[in-house]
């Protein structure tokens, strides 16, 4: 019995102390001025969250958002969000899009900054003239 108590507790420490995975970020360079796109798998259709913004840099404005339903209409099927952005000066800094309950207050993000997670999204955005 001590050996898979102690085992139990080697794996658990280990599982604990194991680094946690890469968030994914993406570089993107776009032109002052010009309309940018960004698209996401969205579930919000499955799990009541919904994907939004949840920070960007300064100078740079969402203008349009589309959800795209699948082909098939399976039921929990994740959508595509289409998110539409314009930099209206130059400038350098990390868009974020992640999903939150946005009727809870404060928000309720399904994960928090620093996790790695497959409805995280990190975009370092350099706008150039």
């Amino acid at each position: 019995m001590k050996h898979i108590v102690a085992l139990t507790l080697l794996a658990l420490t280990a599982w604990l102390l194991a680094p946690a995975p890469a968030r994914a970020e993406t570089n993107l360079t776009v032109k002052v001025g010009e309309p940018f796109r960004i698209s996401v798998k969205d579930q919000a259709g499955s799990t009541g969250y919904q994907t939004v913004v949840r920070d960007m840099p300064a100078g740079v404005e969402l203008v349009a958002t589309e959800t795209r339903r699948p082909e098939k209409n399976l039921p929990g099927a994740p959508a595509t969000k289409v998110f539409t952005f314009v930099a209206r000066k130059p400038t350098r800094g990390l868009l974020e899009i992640n999903a939150a309950r946005l009727w809870e207050k404060p928000l309720e993000w399904i994960h928090q900054p620093g996790d790695a997670a497959e409805n995280e999204f990190f975009y370092h955005i350099t706008a150039v003239k």
